[in-house]
């Protein structure tokens, strides 16, 4: 007999694809910080994951950064492209 809380938690933060999409779905309407995301998704930091996942998104030309020159700077915020927003129509449809 198992304990109701002894199964490993299923966490969004632990699934990439997952969180791939919650982070386009986030940035759909307004562009948004890092720290904005990571309230949107309910943790309470910007986690590592967080930040590899924006990464691979960058790399994948989904989003992109507001201040482009200065991709450090404490401005900074992310907003889809073109192609982000394709994926986006995709994941919506179920494809």
């Amino acid at each position: 007999m198992t304990k109701a809380g002894s199964q490993p938690e299923l966490r969004p933060e632990s699934q990439p694809g997952l969180l791939d999409d919650r982070v386009l779905l986030l940035l759909e309407s307004k562009t948004l910080s890092k720290s904005e995301i990571s309230l949107g998704l309910g943790q309470k930091g910007i986690s590592g994951q967080l930040n590899k996942v924006i990464r691979g998104l960058l790399d994948e030309k989904h989003v992109e950064y507001t201040i482009p020159e200065k991709p450090n700077s404490r401005l900074q915020e992310y907003r889809l492209t073109k192609k982000g927003m394709i994926r986006l129509v995709k994941l919506k449809r179920g494809g």
